[in-house]
Formats: C-alpha cells, sequence, structure tokens
C-alpha cells in the first residue's frame, strides 16, 4: 500500500498508518471543482437518442440477428411482453458482432504486434488495445462498415450518451479523491498506456504506407474513447480467444441479481432469460463478480452494496507491530527466525513495491476470461478485508497475524498443522492466541478507517450535496463534440461513491470480526 505518491492530508487519531493515509487536514469541500465545470453537465446517461436505437433495432433484423420480446425505452432494454424462463431476447450473427480476430486487414494486424504486452507471463498483447483499434478501424470505413449503425450508437457517438467515466479519464488533482492507492496506481497505469501507445503508434500514423485507418487522423482523445468503451461494453469469448462487443447486448445495466444471461450457440451469441420475467421489466447482465475498483477502472461506476468489495493491503509486520501495540498489543520486533520462515510460506512476509508506471498491471489482462476475475488488479503479496460472506478475511492474513501473535511456547501448534490450515476462519490455532488475533484485527481495521482524510458522515454529505447541485444544472444539448470525455464532476461523483463504499465495506468487516471476538467471550 505504500508508494512514493504521497497524498494530501494526516491521520485524525492514529499515526501508525501507511505513508498514503497521513493526511494533513480534512476535505470539506471539493476544491478540485471550479463552479464553471458545472456549468452545462448533468448527472447520470441520458435517456436520450430513441431515433438511434430504433435504427439499431432495425439494423439488427437486417443483419440476421433477433430481437424478441423487448423493445427500447430511451436507451434502455425491457420486455415488451410476460416471459418464461430461456425466452431468446436478442441473438447477434457473427456479421454484426465487433472482435478484433474477425479483421483480417494485414496493416491493422501488424499494427497489432507493435501494442505493448502483458506482464502477466501469458506473453500476448492486452486485448484492450487490440479491440479499441478494431472499433476505429471500423469508424474509418464509414458507411461502408457493417458496423456503422451500432457504431453510431456507441456511447461518445450516440446523441446525449457520454462515454464511460473509467480510471484512467481521472485528472491528477482528482487522483487524491479516491482515498485508495492501490487503485490509484491502476488508475495511472491505464492512464500512462493510453498516452503511451497513441503516441508512439498512432499520432503521426494517418496517410502513412502501413495505415490501417484509410487516412483518419485519430487524437488521443478519439483513441481514449475507443478504449473506454471497449473496457466497458466487451466480454471474453473462450471458443476464440478472443473478446466481443455485441450490439444491442452491449446496452444493458449491471446487476448481480440479474434477469438475463448470455450463451453461444449457432444463432450466434444470444441473450435469454434467467427466469420469468413480466412484461415493462428493464433487462439487466451481471458483468462479473468485480469489486468496485475494477469496476471503476473497466466501466466506470461503483456499487453500493456491492459482494464482492474487498479493501485489500500489504502485509506490512512493522506497520501491524506498531497499530497492534499502540491498542494494547504486545509484539516484539525482530520476529523470531521460526515467525518469519512461516510467514515465508504464507508468501506475504514482505512489502510489495509499488509497480512501475510503464509496467503493464492490473486489468489491462491478455486473458479472455479476465474480465471476471481480479486475478491482477492487485499484486499477489496484497491481503484484503471483505464485507460480504466467510470468511471476511483474507485466509493469509489471518494466517499471518496468527503467526506474529504466537509466544514461543506456543509454536509448536504450527508444527502439528500445515501452512494451509493456519488461516481457516473457523478454526484458531488457541483460544488465547485467538483473541488476541481478533483484538489485532480489530485495531488494524480501526487504524485503516481512521486515517482516511474524510467519515462515512462526510463523505454522504458531500455526494449528497454534489448531486443537490447537478440536479440545478441545466441539462447539456443533445448535440455535443463526439468522443467527448467525462467532466471532472462526473469523475468527482464518481470517487465520492467509490471511497464511501469502500469505507463501508471497512465498517462491515470490522462488525464481523467484533461479532466473532463476541462469540469468543471479548
Amino acid at each position: 500500500m505504500r508508494n512514493k505518491q504521497v497524498l494530501p492530508g494526516t491521520v485524525k487519531h492514529v499515526d501508525a498508518l501507511p505513508q498514503h493515509l497521513r493526511h494533513a487536514q480534512r476535505r470539506r469541500l471539493p476544491t478540485i471543482l471550479p463552479a464553471r465545470a458545472l456549468k452545462g453537465q448533468c448527472h447520470g446517461t441520458s435517456t436520450s437518442g430513441g431515433n438511434t436505437t430504433d435504427e439499431l433495432g432495425r439494423w439488427l433484423k437486417n443483419c440476421g440477428g433477433e430481437l424478441e420480446g423487448a423493445n427500447f425505452h430511451g436507451r434502455e432494454l425491457r420486455t415488451a411482453q410476460d416471459l418464461e424462463e430461456s425466452s431468446l431476447l436478442v441473438a447477434v450473427p457473427e456479421v454484426g458482432q465487433l472482435r478484433y480476430d474477425l479483421i483480417k486487414d494485414p496493416k491493422l494486424l501488424k499494427l497489432f504486434d507493435k501494442l505493448p504486452r502483458s506482464s502477466s507471463g501469458y506473453n500476448a498483447i492486452a486485448w484492450q488495445f487490440k479491440q479499441a483499434l478494431a472499433v476505429l478501424w471500423h469508424l474509418s470505413r464509414g458507411e461502408s462498415s457493417p458496423l456503422h449503425v451500432p457504431l453510431l450508437a456507441l456511447p461518445g457517438l450516440a446523441p446525449g450518451v457520454p462515454v464511460p467515466c473509467v480510471g484512467m479519464y481521472f485528472q491528477d488533482d482528482l487522483l487524491p479523491e479516491v482515498q485508495d492507492e492501490t487503485l490509484i496506481r491502476s488508475i495511472l497505469n491505464h492512464r500512462y498506456w493510453w498516452h503511451e501507445v497513441w503516441a508512439k503508434e498512432l499520432e503521426t500514423l494517418a496517410g502513412a504506407d502501413d495505415d490501417p485507418f484509410q487516412g483518419m487522423q485519430i487524437t488521443r482523445e478519439m483513441f481514449g474513447w475507443a478504449v473506454a468503451v471497449s473496457l466497458s461494453r466487451c466480454f471474453g469469448l473462450k471458443s476464440v480467444d478472443s473478446h466481443v462487443m455485441t450490439p444491442v447486448i452491449d446496452m444493458l445495466n449491471h446487476s448481480f441479481d440479474s434477469n438475463c444471461a448470455i450463451e453461444s450457440n449457432p444463432k450466434g451469441i444470444c441473450m435469454m432469460t434467467k427466469h420469468k420475467v413480466q412484461k415493462g421489466t428493464p433487462l439487466t447482465l451481471t458483468y462479473g463478480p468485480h469489486s468496485n475498483a475494477q469496476q471503476l477502472l473497466s466501466y466506470g461506476f461503483v456499487t453500493s452494496d456491492n459482494p464482492h468489495n474487498i479493501f485489500s493491503m500489504t502485509f506490512d509486520v512493522a506497520l501491524f507491530t506498531e497499530i497492534i501495540n499502540q491498542f494494547g498489543g504486545d509484539v516484539s520486533l525482530p520476529l523470531a527466525a521460526w515467525q518469519l520462515q512461516s510467514l515465508d510460506k504464507l508468501g506475504i512476509n514482505q512489502a510489495s513495491p509499488a509497480p512501475a508506471a510503464n509496467e503493464l498491471t492490473g486489468p489491462l489482462s491478455d486473458d479472455p476470461n479476465s474480465s471476471a476475475t481480479e486475478s491482477r488488479l492487485f499484486s499477489p503479496e496484497m491481503v484484503y478485508l471483505k464485507a460480504h460472506g466467510m470468511p471476511p478475511v483474507d485466509p493469509r492474513l489471518l494466517a499471518g497475524l496468527r503467526i506474529m501473535l504466537l509466544t514461543e511456547d506456543e509454536k509448536y501448534m504450527l508444527q502439528l498443522t500445515s501452512a494451509d490450515t493456519w488461516g481457516r476462519w473457523g478454526a484458531p490455532l488457541s483460544r488465547p492466541n485467538e483473541v488476541k488475533v481478533l483484538k489485532a484485527l480489530s485495531a488494524i481495521i480501526t487504524a485503516f478507517y481512521k486515517g482516511f482524510p474524510t467519515t462515512i458522515q462526510e463523505d454522504k454529505r458531500l455526494l449528497s450535496g454534489l448531486q443537490e447541485l447537478m440536479s440545478k444544472q441545466t441539462p447539456p444539448a443533445l448535440a455535443s463534440p463526439p468522443f467527448q470525455p467525462p467532466s471532472n464532476v462526473e469523475c468527482y461523483e464518481l470517487a465520492l461513491k467509490y471511497r464511501l463504499a469502500m469505507k463501508q465495506s471497512l465498517e462491515k468487516s470490522l462488525i464481523h470480526v467484533r461479532a466473532r471476538m463476541r462469540d469468543f467471550g471479548v
């Protein structure tokens, strides 16, 4: 959790915290938002563009697809009648799918080979850039592209529909408002590669012999738009080792309790009902079991009560020792050799260095199935707390604290078990050790919460005030410049929602830990 970049501010009560949580003062007003930034901005996604969606429905049927039992209400797809389970709603044949693997232009394939490769071990090109270039390739063909109509329905091109507020759009003055150093590093990583690929491969490409875009000048904003819509609207296809953007289907909103699911069959990529759905019901999909950090990075939204939300941290022995002792514990440094060896078995006995700005990490993955995982959002050495489900604590975090708080006389307990059992939530090494561990967990969670420059209550007031102010603004005209990035206001609102949800997750984790303490009579 430590990084060279220092966020402004200082801790309210606890000194034993990572550098990025030591704040100089509590922010009460969004000083990074000048009054002019609010002019002409509106909250949320416009539901305008009915003509665009009407054309999209006609296009789908003309290309051999199906749109049954549903129709558009603005940008929202709703059921047109009562539907049974497994009813077909949408079918998009291959000719209507936007996929980088379907484009055989040798100039574009040559450009693919110049794109950065993932550091994950696959040694393959990060798919988001290939998909972004595929979007621009079709865009450069104009009406001759079979995907011309769905391209014009994309956010950033459809009238009144803004570009998704994905993490890479956050400007430097807004980054501290996220209040999460790990997420900030991933945002910077995304932004770095957006700028790097454009500057090295696209800025001067127009009109060159190897230009696959027929002379279309690709600006940095245009490339950023293509990356943003690719991140927020694609999913992986195992069968062809690729990603796909499916018109109509990719317009559905996310819900963890969705009423639709996607499958691939001879008709193409199809969307079916998961259960009975009444007439007029908005149709939704589950984008994947993502935490709010992944949702902000890739989709441009957060979920207030996200069951997959986590709070991650580095297992920092010195930091944890200081916090535990400050709250009445008794841990001595350096740890004994047997304790260090046991921590090494867990792979957590060292602080994780922050990735370099030019290291391709995080969700910019080459793995077609990575959209449903958090595998590289955080480094392997990170441990986590979670608000929903059991256990509420990463087994490695629990095991590490149990090892740190064992006495010399108790070390034999480790020899009676194995490393993969040390972190089981319901299997303490001993009652006295577990009482100390639960107290330590409570202290660590409390310290991290108090390290934030604002409280849950303050974030709620800021968010409510901002949304009230935005509701009083005049909505923007439907005609807006294409590829227009989200405003500071939109990003600030998203930052407030993110940090509020993160603190609420910590609060719920603490509730679980204290309930366990009561079970032990503490």
